[in-house]
């Protein structure tokens, strides 16, 4: 023995070996056994591929070597050879089982040694494993001289099966065990001794371990043992027989034919007769009931899925996998491994195979979960499958279907993550309601289990008829184009039922993922007139009751359809209280079209869907309730059903004129009624006393508002490219120039508005023609007048910019700003430009007056920075978006670039002129060209 090779792993030895070779090991009892006896000898062989002349396995069964043999040096066998080593020809006579020969379809062969003569071989078989591995219990059974070699059908010693027999002119005592291998193979054979002892006689009757159909009418019945060649014969409870077709020399297997059509999914009464082992003994179970399953002709629901874990991290209890659980809805008896599951969103077919000792059988009233792991889930008492291969489960939804063999669907269902209805934050399943109604959103939600689900049991959520039912109607029919619509109904409907439009005008029906009482329609072509006529079929309630009718009739003529700014937002409630809270956040639109009623159908604010048919007549308001409206800033889209673009407004507190406003409740409303791009100079806060004016006109519309004029506050550098800075929102037809969104830049830039700052061309190319050289609102300004010559403007000079004026933040007071201003160069830039009003300020205090523009700023043009600077626009003020430090209270305002010190005021009351009655409200501003007075 190659002591170092192998290797004791509890139960049996494992080679081990470092390189190719071959080794041996021997086993033999401490006691010796009579000889007067049989033996029994009984080994598992574990050999995982198929071998060849060079990776093969031996099981020798020799007699006790005698005492003085030297194991160390010489195992007492051919371990590889073919011929027998003069050394152990002195032996008595041996026997090996060798399997490994050509790698395809190798027999087990048993082979004789006899002193100097080569092997002789006595009897062979099949290899247990069709690929030729072994993987296999072995059992020599020995009464006399005869010899008869078994193996087991599986891995464990349970149901033998005949190989081969023959005459050993000798008893063994010991077990041997040797390997052949190449290098890659050297720790892949493995041998276990279950025991080595005198023969016993066989007094335990076989019994039927499974029956198997071979066809409709064709029944084979497995025994746990080769049977005797008494075929015996079979009578069900009805009276008929069946008999036995003659079986190869003790095989554990019989077949009979049965007479008529035998009946699926019922157990049948059948008792056996006749029927003796090998030994004479009588099967211990006669009586046996059999089974004939089929998923052929699936009728929904008849297997049906009933709780989902798609989401099992954090666990709350349970294993942390996923599963699906299956109820057998039937009265029939079932097999899970007749079914397949369809997974939609990787398209998978999914076999199901029971494990965990399980027969698979599901009977009426029964239920198993399908899962990937190979671990139990919730205990022995739940029947478990194992799904392969496994798809995942995606978290966001998927589709599931449960098919029998002939494509038939028991159970579909296709979910989202919307309906764990805000639960979905991991460990809780998905579990239906009631068993007999559809699949749909409205009869699924989360396990209110504590353990967050209940793999293999009955939840108290679900049952039978657990829904109201109520006749099936048509509440609204509501167009959303010229050729499309929804039709809603009174509960949900069976999202499986076949949907049909009957009409002259040909179309299509369809279920709604999203809402599961409604029908989308859709003609193939738009009607000559506006009027609508089809007939809608097919559509089931989801709980089946009496309906009116099988069939709707859907006749209606409309309107027109928005099209860009037929709708006008002319309210935004993006802050409500105190007096406004009571009508929540809203958005008005108005129908500004001239003549025509507009259709409002299938129209979305902020992607919420507006319900139900409505039609705006000219001039009318309607409000959509409810809407998610940013505080500070956001913005609102109305947008057809397809998604077209009706109107569009980005908004700020800042557009409330009055700083006292913006905090105050009150919504802001469109001053101006005309078709046009939204901006501050058109928008205003609510005069009604009510703080807003919800579908009605406002009191502020009413107002007369300057002619404003678009132009160029200033110019910048915005990511590598020039940048000019307007006055509220334009638009530039130019591929060279783009407009910069809110959500590009950061919080300086809260206030700014849809098209009001561009982006232009490459900050190396000299801004001129175009463009750049187009006078706008005033006749006279244009962007090149407003930018240096070239981007690359020094800011490293002498005399840097000074502080000019400064609106503090007060109560009720003005929007607040800083100015600054230099008067020594041509241009200097922003780049770098930092202030703070902390004391003793940190590096962090210090905030960028302008961190992502560089912007430009010509010689003695005195330009002020403001959280809104619209506020100040009608003054025709040069105003640029900024974050400012703290103006309130006694403070220091600080200026600095890169670190050096620039400019400084302090800030206090004494500024202020005492005989001014309305002092609060007035800036402070430089007089001369020194510093601000302390």
């Amino acid at each position: 023995m190659r002591e170092n090779d192998w290797a004791f792993d509890g139960n049996g030895w494992q080679l081990d070996a470092p390189d190719a070779g071959d080794s041996w090991i021997c086993f033999c009892p401490l006691d010796s056994l009579s000889d007067a006896e049989g033996r029994s000898l009984l080994f598992h062989w574990s050999q995982p591929f198929s071998g060849s002349s060079q990776n093969f396995s031996r099981t020798h069964l020799i007699q006790r070597p005698n005492s003085a043999w030297n194991w160390e040096s010489q195992a007492p066998f051919p371990v590889s050879a073919w011929v027998v080593n003069p050394v152990i020809a002195e032996l008595d006579i041996g026997h090996f089982l060798h399997l490994g020969e050509s790698g395809s379809l190798d027999s087990m062969r048993w082979m004789q040694t006899n002193s100097n003569e080569p092997p002789m071989e006595i009897a062979s078989a099949a290899s247990p494993a069709p690929a030729g591995e072994i993987e296999h219990w072995i059992r020599w059974n020995q009464s006399t001289d005869s010899v008869s070699i078994d193996f087991s059908a599986h891995s464990t010693p349970f149901e033998w099966h005949h190989a081969m027999e023959g005459n050993a002119n000798n008893q063994p005592d010991c077990i041997g065990f040797s390997a052949k291998f190449t290098a890659s193979h050297a720790a892949d054979f493995r041998i276990e001794i279950g025991h080595i002892k005198e023969h016993e006689p066989d007094t335990i009757p076989p019994f039927v371990v499974r029956s198997l159909w071979l066809s409709d009418q064709v029944l084979a019945l497995h025994f746990n043992e080769p049977l005797s060649p008494h075929s015996g014969v079979g009578t069900w409870a009805q009276g008929d027989s069946l008999f036995f077709a003659p079986e190869m020399h003790k095989s554990n297997r019989r077949i009979g034919l049965c007479a008529g059509d035998f009946p699926e999914g019922q157990p049948q009464i059948l008792t056996i007769h006749g029927l003796l082992d090998a030994s004479g003994n009588e099967l211990s179970n006669p009586i046996n009931q059999v089974l004939r399953t089929s998923s052929q002709d699936m009728k929904p629901h008849s297997m049906q899925f009933t709780e989902i874990m798609f989401d099992p991290n954090p666990s709350l209890g349970f294993p942390e996998a996923e599963w699906i659980e299956i109820l057998n809805r039937s009265e029939s008896f079932h097999a899970i491994a007749d079914f397949v599951v369809l997974d939609g969103s990787s398209e998978t077919q999914v076999a199901l195979s029971p494990e965990f000792g399980w027969d698979g059988i599901l009977a009426p009233g029964e239920r198993a979960i399908v899962a990937g792991c190979d671990f139990r889930i919730n205990g022995d008492s739940v029947h478990q499958a194992k799904g392969i291969p496994w798809p995942g489960l995606n978290n966001a939804g998927e589709s599931l279907m449960l098919l029998g063999k002939d494509g038939s669907i028991a159970d579909a269902l296709h979910f989202t993550e919307e309906w764990m209805q805000g639960s979905n934050n991991g460990g809780v399943s998905l579990q239906i309601t009631d068993w007999n109604a559809c699949n749909s959103r409205s009869n699924w939600g989360p396990s209110m289990h504590p353990l967050g689900s209940t793999p293999g049991m009955v939840s108290y959520q679900e049952g039978p008829n657990l829904s109201s039912q109520h006749p099936l109607t048509l509440s609204e029919i509501t167009p959303t184009s010229s050729s499309e619509g929804i039709l809603a109904f009174n509960q949900p409907l069976d999202p499986l039922s076949e949907l049909i439009m009957i009409g002259i005008q040909a179309g299509n029906l369809n279920h709604l993922t999203g809402n599961d009482s409604t029908i989308a329609w859709k003609l193939h072509s738009l009607p000559a007139t506006k009027k609508i006529v089809f007939y809608a079929h097919g559509i089931e309630a989801c709980v089946q009751s009496e309906r009116s009718s099988s069939k709707w009739f859907i006749q209606l003529k409309t309107h027109r359809f928005p099209e860009f700014q037929d709708l006008l937002i002319t309210e935004i409630a993006h802050q409500p209280m105190g007096a406004t809270e009571a009508w929540g956040s809203f958005v008005e639109v108005t129908n500004v079209h001239p003549s025509d009623s507009l259709e409002l159908g299938g129209l979305t604010c902020n992607n919420s869907p507006l319900s139900g048919r409505i039609v705006l007549a000219p001039g009318a308001r309607h409000c959509f309730p409810e809407i998610n409206l940013p505080n500070t800033s956001g913005g609102v889209s109305i947008r057809a059903a397809d998604g077209t673009l009706i109107d569009e407004v980005i908004y700020s507190n800042c557009w409330h004129r009055q700083r006292m406003n913006e905090d105050n409740g009150k919504s802001l409303v469109r001053l101006n009624l005309e078709k046009g791009a939204h901006g501050s100079f058109n928008w205003s806060s609510s005069m009604d006393s009510r703080g807003c004016s919800p579908g009605t006109s406002d009191p502020a519309e009413e107002q007369l508002t300057l002619h404003r004029l678009p132009l160029p506050v200033t110019c910048g550098v915005f990511h590598n490219r020039w940048a000019i800075l307007f006055n509220g929102p334009v638009e530039i037809a130019s591929d060279d120039w783009d407009p910069v969104f809110r959500e590009e830049c950061g919080s300086w830039a809260g206030s700014l508005e849809a098209n009001q700052l561009w982006a232009g061309p490459s900050q190396f190319e000299p801004l001129e023609g175009g463009i750049a050289e187009m006078t706008w609102g005033d006749g006279v300004t244009t962007i090149a007048s407003l930018c240096p010559s070239s981007s690359f403007v020094s800011e490293d000079v002498v005399c840097d910019f000074t502080l000019n004026e400064i609106q503090q933040l007060k109560l009720n007071g003005p929007e607040p700003f800083i100015e600054i201003v230099h008067s020594e160069h041509p241009w200097i830039s922003t780049r770098l430009l930092q202030w703070t009003t902390t004391t003793s300020p940190n590096p962090s205090d210090w905030i960028f007056v302008s961190p992502e523009v560089q912007w430009f700023i010509s010689q003695n043009t005195p330009t002020a920075f403001s959280r809104c600077p619209s506020r100040w626009f009608s003054q025709g003020a040069r105003v640029i978006p900024a974050d400012l430090p703290s103006l309130w209270g006694n403070r220091e305002l600080q200026l600095a670039r890169s670190g050096a010190f620039l400019d400084s005021i302090h800030l206090h009351p004494n500024h202020d002129s005492p005989w001014s009655t309305w002092h609060h409200l007035r800036s402070l501003e430089r007089v001369d060209g020194f510093n601000l007075p302390l």
